[in-house]
């Protein structure tokens, strides 16, 4: 949800580090691999408005709404460890890093 990012104007920790550093460099708004508490709460409000009209609308059960909204917050946060591993990557083949 790097787009809320630019909305927001908060900076986010980042996940390119493989070790935990005791404090977490801050990236600009909207840099992939920052994760925002902002954006992970849009991210589970978007799921769960979108599991919640696919129960309405009888497409699954309502007892999976939990799942769908378990598996798209994986999903987001999953995106952005692999925006972050493209970042690093690249960042390694420049020789910036």
């Amino acid at each position: 949800m790097g787009e809320l990012g630019h909305a927001v104007g908060v900076a986010a920790p980042e996940v390119t580090d493989v070790v935990p550093e005791p404090v977490v460099p801050l990236a600009p708004p909207g840099t992939e691999g920052a994760v925002s508490l902002e954006g992970t709460i849009a991210g589970i409000l978007a799921a769960g408005f979108v599991a919640l009209i696919a129960a309405f609308l009888f497409l699954i059960p309502m007892t999976h709404v939990a799942l769908v909204v378990t598996g798209a917050l994986a999903g987001n946060l999953y995106e952005g460890m692999l925006g972050a591993r493209r970042i690093l990557t690249r960042r390694c083949k420049q020789g910036n890093l």
